[in-house]
């Protein structure tokens, strides 16, 4: 310290500063997933827009796409569900397909050639699409719908957040978002602790 009346020891530690709060997550308003929708919509590559009609409707990881396998569109009662294999929580989760995404899966299983790998998507040298090439995909699309950069797990957190507009049970998208804490899922969805009860 360089003066008489020093003190002995050091007066502040780093644990006595408050932790910063989390920021939240980024995901699409109505008029921006709107207008990014309408825009995938018309999109002529077919995987690409499998792809990311996939992301935006089921809020699977990008990382989670890779590991779809080619049956894993299942049929339960009258439902078309979604396989998503061994995830964080270590099991297999099921998410209701949209019919559109039924009718999109269907028909790029006809007009795919055979799979490689197994997996229900893969790239032309049959490997599971990785995360970077998944983020080219949905940068792609937000440019051709004149949005703005849109990263894919903003897709995650706005099907999560528009399922809670509509009226859906928070733990109900945990199951469906595959989260081990209902706290992330409440951290997502841009909630108070109050809708929890």
């Amino acid at each position: 310290w360089g003066y008489d009346d020093a003190p002995d020891r050091q007066l502040v530690f780093p644990g006595d500063f408050p932790q910063r709060d989390e920021p939240l997550p980024k995901f699409l308003d109505d008029p921006t997933a709107a207008k990014f929708m309408a825009g995938l919509a018309t999109d002529p590559n077919k995987r690409r827009r499998l792809i990311v009609e996939l992301l935006a409707r089921t809020g699977m990881r990008a990382s989670e796409l890779g590991a779809l396998e080619s049956d894993a569109m299942v049929t339960v009662g009258d439902t078309r569900w979604l396989r998503i294999p061994v995830g964080k929580l270590h099991n297999d989760r099921y998410v209701p397909l949209h019919p559109l995404l039924v009718d999109l899966i269907t028909e790029w299983q006809q007009i795919r050639p055979p799979s490689r790998s197994g997996r229900l998507i893969e790239r032309d040298d049959g490997q599971p699409f990785d995360r970077r090439t998944v983020h080219r995909y949905v940068a792609a699309v937000a440019t051709r719908a004149g949005v703005g950069h849109v990263h894919p797990h903003q897709l995650r957190h706005a099907c999560a957040t528009h399922l809670l507009d509509a009226g859906a049970d928070l733990r109900m998208i945990q199951e469906l978002l595959g989260h081990a804490s209902l706290s992330t899922t409440q951290r997502y969805t841009h909630v108070s602790v109050d809708h929890i009860m």
